[in-house]
């Protein structure tokens, strides 16, 4: 379990504990989801500035190369 994931989990425990509805915990991991690929595409862009392969960088980002091309 990476640190995030320990971090998340700890959020959603005391969000239970406080009552905090349903809505609460898909809120926060689509929020979550759309800040790691924004970051990722960040990351992405650096590395294409760099002169990484489209490849390469679609490998350590996770990103399509698609999604790349379009940076």
């Amino acid at each position: 379990m990476t640190i995030i994931e320990k971090y998340m989990e700890d959020l959603m425990e005391e969000a239970r504990e406080e009552g905090f509805k349903e809505g609460f915990k898909e809120g926060f991991e689509e929020g979550f989801k759309e800040g790691m690929e924004k970051r990722s595409l960040e990351i992405a862009k650096y590395l294409i500035k760099t002169g990484k392969p489209l490849n390469e960088v679609a490998r350590l980002t996770q990103l399509d190369i698609k999604q790349l091309k379009k940076l």
